[in-house]
């Protein structure tokens, strides 16, 4: 579920940046996501040595869309704006994983 609805964003973001070129940071920011969290992925089975579920779709989905999509949109931003994008994403990853690693965090309805 949570793969389709990262593709769904991707292709948002993407037509967003295409209406809107002064949005490219919205693609840095959400390739930060994906690559942090690519790696926390591949870092978790290499140093557990054992399979993390999501290691295969994050090598073979993510890695590639996340190196594409900066090589085409790093140099149409600042250096600034895309430190500032990249620090969202992870700011975003942080968030993201805190509530996975502690449900109790979130409100029940």
């Amino acid at each position: 579920f949570l793969n389709a609805a990262f593709w769904l964003l991707v292709v948002a973001v993407v037509v967003v940046v295409r209406a809107c070129p002064s949005q490219a940071w919205l693609v840095i920011t959400l390739a930060a996501v994906l690559g942090i969290n690519t790696a926390v992925h591949l870092l978790g089975s290499i140093v557990n040595a054992t399979y993390s579920p999501g290691t295969v779709t994050a090598a073979l989905l993510y890695v590639p869309l996340v190196v594409y999509a900066l090589r085409r949109v790093l140099p149409q931003v600042s250096r600034g704006l895309a430190i500032r994008a990249v620090a969202l994403g992870a700011a975003i990853h942080a968030g993201v994983f805190l509530l996975a690693a502690n449900p109790s965090l979130i409100p029940s309805p």
